[in-house]
């Protein structure tokens, strides 16, 4: 995004450092550790339940317990400029929706779980974006921040039953 043709001093000083407010926003998500590189949580064979728990617990509470919360709130003033959105999506919701997908993936690979499509997560990536966009969206559903209990039951309300 160009630097608006009507800038205050205030804007002047964040423009010296950043050329554009994604920019600005690019650092502080990763600043806030919002865009570490998850990983999956690999138990082993009959885990995959498990699995799924410790890899969005890991995911959403590794930095502090309000880091869905933050991500939720910076994806919807993205959803105003195009380049923020792009940027958020890269950095932060595609990272949780991997971590989600390599926890899938691994168990198709083991047999946990049945291959229905050619695809590495056997078909199983319409499950992982629904729970993606439900982690993203808790406060609005819970009209709370979600917590350890609340990932157990979309994993065991939602996420499994998909699977």
């Amino acid at each position: 995004m160009a630097r608006p043709d009507h800038i205050t001093v205030r804007d002047a000083t964040v423009y010296r450092r950043w050329k554009s407010r994604a920019e600005f926003a690019a650092e502080a998500l990763d600043h806030a550790g919002l865009t570490d590189c998850l990983v999956p949580v690999i138990i082993g064979p009959g885990r995959l339940r498990e699995e799924l728990v410790a890899t969005m617990t890991r995911a959403l509470w590794s930095q502090d317990a309000s880091r869905v919360d933050l991500l939720a709130a910076v994806h919807d003033s993205a959803r105003q400029e195009p380049e923020l959105c792009g940027l958020v999506r890269r950095r932060c919701v595609d990272s949780l929706y991997q971590a989600v997908e390599g926890v899938v993936v691994h168990a198709v690979e083991r047999g946990d779980l049945p291959s229905r499509r050619a695809d590495p997560s056997g078909g199983h990536s319409m499950a992982v974006s629904a729970v993606v966009a439900l982690l993203l969206r808790w406060g609005l559903v819970g009209d709370r921040r979600v917590g350890g209990d609340d990932i157990a039951a979309i994993v065991d309300g939602v996420l499994m039953p998909l699977l």
